[in-house]
């Protein structure tokens, strides 16, 4: 069973795709409305389409996201240096990276996105040593995809391209042919996707996470471990001030100007956030390039491990000696990281298979009976609210995305069976499960359109009492269901 907590959410996209088309799930009305961000969801839906299972397909999406991710990145580490033990290094911080192996768990937006970046910065740079129309192209095209991906996560990326675009151009003193070759293709990118964005601008913003307010608490345990810890984030902070080193010295050429700007552009990312959505410094720290800092900084010592031998040879035992520890350090930290993060208890999915082939039936059960989707109510009543209430709101979009994944289309009433039929009160737990009862009361209010509704209860989604439940039918295993009429 996928893993990741957005898993139901992106099958539920290609499911109603699949199902109402695509002016549906372009509608801004539609729980999983994602503006122009289009490029995984419809890679997604076509997978579906080919391999005949939405399981089976998102398996096989993730897998072709991860290569795409793998590819990309080999294709830059051979770009910023030549030799193969540096590309060596850089996918063994990479496996063993905190943020990777979060993303690779239900992040695949942000995997394709960073993917389209590090492409685009492959097409830059040899567009700049070698300007051609159709690595252009590649550079144009590449750049339209990360917006159409993820919008601020490629909003981040124009920092990257233009910054080291800029910073390659100034500190190379590029003539007007060269400086023309590079910025025209990030110019027309930008103006495209500008277009292509401009109908669903206004809709996309009013559910942004960047808009909306969230949560003001920082997690700062998060924070610290996507940026490596005590014992990583030293050594890329040594490979920042390296890769700044030759830029001073007006060494590397475009390798260091790339990494600085991605790094500038983290730093200034990271602040904003800091000051002014908490909440979202976690996920922007999955965007800066540990895997390729480390390396800088294993270089460095390797140089000066060559250049102390060569002018005192005594040091050599004192540098390997500091090797060894720095090796060591990472290696444990890393492997570390990498048991810890792909335990069972971390990598365990919120949606069982057992609790998937439930709704599975359930579709099935109503398929069968010719019963609409929107003619069908869940009540979904999480049984987590009881020791993290805060949270009431998350299980639930969580467990209505999995509904949308599996039956389709359907209406929602948070509560209890005696709530929604006798207007029994909910005793509240929070103002967050006040505020999820709200939405949900009224957009069931808003969305019924029919009067005869078929009601169903399924077991894993309800913590109510189920003393009222016996007296409704059990048709398949795990759901119960009943006719309910609103004349």
């Amino acid at each position: 069973m996928p893993t990741g907590w957005d898993t139901g959410a992106y099958i539920a996209w290609a499911n109603s795709f699949s199902l109402r088309g695509f002016g549906y799930v372009q509608d801004p009305g539609f729980i999983q409305f994602s503006g122009l961000n289009l490029s995984p969801l419809l890679l997604l839906s076509g997978i579906i389409s080919l391999t005949s299972s939405e399981l089976m397909g998102y398996v096989a999406f993730q897998v072709v996201i991860l290569a795409s991710y793998l590819v990309s990145t080999f294709l830059l580490s051979r770009v910023l240096r030549k030799g193969l033990a540096y590309s060596i290094l850089v996918f063994l911080f990479l496996v063993s990276d905190s943020a990777f192996i979060r993303m690779t768990r239900d992040l695949y937006a942000n995997l394709l996105t960073m993917a389209f970046l590090q492409l685009s910065l492959v097409a830059l740079a040899r567009l700049w040593a070698s300007p051609r129309r159709v690595t252009a192209l590649a550079l144009y095209l590449s750049s339209v995809l990360m917006l159409i991906t993820d919008i601020e996560i490629g909003i981040f990326g124009l920092f990257v391209l233009w910054g080291s675009a800029l910073m390659t151009t100034l500190r190379e003193r590029s003539d007007s042919f060269e400086t023309r070759s590079i910025f025209t293709p990030l110019c027309a990118s930008l103006i495209t996707a500008s277009i292509l964005w401009l109908p669903y601008a206004s809709s996309y913003l009013s559910i942004s996470s960047v808009t909306i307010a969230g949560s003001s608490t920082l997690d700062w345990s998060g924070l610290w471990t996507q940026l490596g810890g005590v014992v990583i984030l030293p050594f890329w902070i040594v490979g920042i001030a390296y890769v700044t080193y030759e830029i001073r010295e007006g060494r590397s050429g475009i390798r260091s100007s790339i990494l600085l700007s991605w790094v500038l552009a983290f730093v200034s990312f990271i602040v904003v956030s800091l000051f002014f959505r908490p909440n979202l410094a976690y996920r922007v720290a999955l965007l800066l390039p540990i895997y390729f800092l480390l390396p800088e900084a294993i270089m460095l010592a390797s140089n000066a491990y060559r250049s102390l031998g060569s002018i005192k040879p005594y040091a050599r035992p004192l540098m390997i000696l500091v090797l060894l520890v720095v090796a060591t350090s990472i290696s444990v930290y890393s492997a570390t990281t990498f048991v810890t993060q792909t335990s069972s208890d971390a990598t365990s999915p919120y949606v069982s298979i057992g609790e998937y082939r439930i709704l599975s039936n359930v579709s099935n059960y109503l398929k069968s009976n010719n019963v609409g989707s929107l003619s069908t109510i869940f009540l979904v009543y999480p049984p987590e609210r009881t020791y993290d209430p805060t949270g009431v709101s998350q299980w639930t979009n969580l467990y209505d995305n999995w509904i949308l994944a599996t039956v389709g289309p359907h209406l929602t009433y948070y509560g209890t069976f005696e709530n929604f039929t006798k207007h029994v009160p909910i005793d509240l737990a929070s103002t967050n499960e006040k505020a999820t009862f709200e939405f949900y009361s009224a957009r069931f209010t808003s969305q019924r359109s029919k009067s005869d509704l078929t009601l169903v209860v399924v077991s894993f989604l309800y913590g109510g009492s189920r003393l009222g439940l016996i007296e409704l039918s059990q048709p398949v295993t795990g759901a119960y269901m009943s006719k309910v009429s609103f004349a």
